[in-house]
């Protein structure tokens, strides 16, 4: 899926399909970050924002269990992050691969669902 995004220009801001969800609070004073790679610390701001926050712990949801939840999980875990992944909020092609990378994930963090 993540390999044939930029043929079928996926995950590309301000086209149909990306824009928020009209049940979201999405308010002039939050914070926006747009990641360009799996990786949400990768050559962004995202890890200051956090600091500055004063943020220890994050609960993440997410597309590609297996690789952009899994990679976000383990960075954050290596910055000393308390992770939650709420598994029930992640997503992948199969459940069997979904499955098997919250199995992974948990020897790290906590898994919780979304109850």
């Amino acid at each position: 899926m993540l390999s044939q995004a930029r043929l079928h220009r996926g995950f590309q801001s301000e086209i149909l399909g990306t824009e928020y969800h009209r049940n979201l609070d999405a308010r002039y004073d939050n914070v926006y970050i747009v990641k360009h790679r799996i990786s949400p610390f990768y050559a962004i701001d995202l890890e200051a924002v956090l600091l500055g926050y004063g943020t220890e712990r994050l609960v993440l949801t997410g597309v590609s269990t297996d690789y952009v939840v899994q990679f976000c999980t383990r960075e954050a875990h290596d910055r000393d992050y308390e992770v939650i992944v709420v598994g029930d909020a992640c997503i992948v092609a199969t459940r069997e691969i979904h499955l098997l990378a919250l199995v992974s994930l948990g020897r790290l963090v906590a898994i919780h669902s979304s109850d």
